[in-house]
């Protein structure tokens, strides 16, 4: 989908749009949350950057798998108090200790903690820390989806100003997600392959709440290797690999069965005949006039075609990208250009392309384990 921005820049060729932050005002009552209960949630628009736990002397990082380096807590700290520093901007921390947790809003990448937001027991005393857990706000980052082995779905987040990857929420397990996509509130949703294993189903869509896959519905028994939302009409479309189909989701509202039940979709492309085609990413347009699809069918080169609305001509628009590398994530930049994240083997690449010359602007991404993207979104602030 394509998104409108506040504010754009070209940040090494790649980033044609730098998302404006919001400023997080504190405020005037902090006090205690979950009085007596489990440890907290972050709260709503914001996912778990880091959760430590306090074991044997030490703070202990526990989650999320692949956000081991983005929160330090300096040497020295105790079970009393301590302090911290993060590579991107943390918008609370939660203290928990004995059946209390205090909440903390910030708004900055260092700080520190301590007991005493614990309230005093009984002999004045505030119970010591036993955990900790750093959130950020979950507004106006770039979203993408891993596949480690065959169906391991990790999600993470790039910060745009200075291209450092995080961890966002949960692995999704034998999920295989393919496709990704925000709408125009800023909700993501993502879309599996045809290899989902342990219950989970093949084309089946999903909506990722703070970096948690919850299932919608079925959009069929197949693989549904590519999502985008209209730009104008924000309806959601989906590429059906098996059935060679373009179809559109008309209806987003959970289903009762989740997966086990179909969606409500229309078809609104299907070839007369078969054709050779494996279609990995597509993505709008900014005027909503042209859906831009990645082909990988042939191992030696991405194709990009072109279908244009309203009467569905295809064309192909580059036809020999990148040397072989294959193109398996797509997303519209304010500037016409597609933001491009592929399987890079080792490294973590994303490219703008051009889609009047074909000519490709790489940067590094920097990261060692986010190296097969399935799929980019990012939302509007």
């Amino acid at each position: 989908m394509a998104k409108k921005l506040t504010k754009s820049t070209a940040i090494i060729g790649i980033a044609a749009c730098v998302f404006s932050l919001p400023v997080w005002a504190k405020p005037d009552n902090k006090g205690p949350s979950n009085q007596g209960g489990p440890n907290a949630d972050c709260p709503p628009n914001t996912f778990l950057v880091a959760k430590f736990n306090w074991q044997g002397g030490n703070y202990v990082f526990e989650k999320p798998a692949g956000n081991e380096n983005v929160v330090t807590i300096a040497n020295g700290a105790t079970a009393s108090g301590g302090t911290w520093t993060s590579t991107q901007s943390i918008s609370h921390v939660i203290v928990k200790g004995g059946t209390e947790n205090f909440t903390d809003p910030l708004g900055t990448t260092a700080g520190n903690f301590t007991q005493t937001v614990l309230s005093a027991n009984s002999s004045g005393s505030s119970p010591e820390i036993s955990n900790l857990q750093f959130c950020a706000l979950t507004s106006c980052q770039v979203y993408g989806v891993h596949d480690e082995g065959l169906n391991n779905s990790y999600f993470f987040t790039i910060d745009p100003n200075n291209f450092q990857v995080a961890a966002f929420g949960e692995v999704c397990e034998k999920c295989d997600i393919e496709g990704l996509d925000t709408n125009q509130a800023g909700d993501l949703y993502g879309s599996s392959g045809d290899d989902p294993r342990g219950g989970h189903f093949p084309g089946c869509l999903y909506k990722i709440n703070n970096g948690v896959a919850t299932e919608v519905c079925q959009i069929a028994n197949d693989e549904a290797s590519a999502i985008s939302f209209h730009p104008i009409d924000d309806s959601l479309w989906a590429w059906l690999e098996s059935r060679q189909e373009l179809v559109k989701i008309n209806n987003l509202n959970p289903a009762p069965q989740g997966c086990q039940q179909a969606c409500d979709v229309s078809v609104e492309f299907s070839p007369a005949g078969p054709i050779d085609v494996r279609i990995e990413a597509m993505s709008w347009n900014t005027a909503g006039t042209v859906l831009y699809a990645s082909d990988t069918k042939n191992s030696n080169k991405t194709v990009l075609w072109a279908v244009t609305m309203p009467n569905m001509a295809v064309v192909s628009v580059c036809d020999h990208l990148l040397n072989g590398i294959q193109i398996e994530a797509l997303e519209t930049l304010p500037d016409g250009r597609l933001m491009s994240g592929v399987d890079g083997g080792n490294t973590f690449w994303l490219f703008a392309l051009d889609v009047g010359t074909c000519d490709v602007e790489a940067v590094p991404v920097q990261s060692s384990f986010y190296t097969d993207i399935e799929g980019i979104a990012y939302c509007s602030p």
